[in-house]
């Protein structure tokens, strides 16, 4: 199946994505990726038609997530999700607190990651935390967009879920697509404005304190 060749792929080291011209793009080792392409062509339309689900697109982020490593590879950690619009939404919808809930609804997907203190109980955030790592960094990879959230009401996330005592929710994630709002542009550069206004000033003041021995950074 599509889902089980992702996943050959992704321990392979190979990622899959959709640009934005609806092209299957694969990255990876150039080894690889040339022992990889028969059974892409192969696929080709399945594979495609597999990664224009948003369900497709989830999985495989989660399934990015588990070859992450852990002590004593006891993998502490569980993904629950939910996509904007499907049966689950408007309850996920309530875990994140309400500052973050005046963005993070606009994402496509909220996923709750859990941790298991019965499965590792010295390790199971640190661990949890690392497979977080590696679910952002396959977002990355196929061209979307995630975000952690500690801002959220774990006692709402157990009771969506319905979590025994020993699994701890430990983050909120919104994963969707980069905004390309005008808004978001022009805050950036006026930051960037910003930040070059102060390096001039601290330059400036590097400049006047070799200049004059009474002055002093500290």
């Amino acid at each position: 199946s599509a889902l089980t060749l992702i996943r050959q792929a992704i321990s392979a080291g190979v990622t899959l994505r959709i640009d934005e011209g609806g092209t299957l793009k694969a990255a990876g080792p150039s080894d690889t990726l040339r022992e990889w392409s028969p059974y892409l062509r192969e696929h080709k339309a399945e594979l495609l038609e597999f990664l224009q689900d948003a369900h497709a697109t989830t999985e495989q982020l989660v399934e990015a997530a588990r070859w992450a490593p852990s002590a004593s590879n006891k993998q502490p950690w569980h993904f629950a999700y939910a996509l904007r619009g499907d049966a689950n939404w408007e309850a996920f919808s309530q875990i994140p607190n309400e500052f973050n809930r005046r963005w993070c609804l606009n994402a496509g997907a909220l996923i709750v990651l859990v941790s298991d203190t019965e499965a590792s109980p010295g390790k199971h955030s640190f661990d949890a935390g690392c497979a977080w790592g590696y679910l952002a960094l396959q977002a990355h990879a196929m061209g979307l967009a995630t975000h952690a959230m500690g801002g959220f009401s774990a006692e709402e996330a157990s009771k969506v879920l319905g979590l025994p005592a020993h699994l701890v929710p430990e983050i909120v994630i919104a994963v969707g697509q980069k905004n390309a709002h005008p808004g978001i542009a022009q805050a950036a550069a006026a930051i960037a404005q910003l930040e070059l206004g102060f390096y001039a000033v601290v330059f400036f003041i590097i400049h006047v304190a070799r200049k004059n021995e009474k002055i002093r950074l500290v």
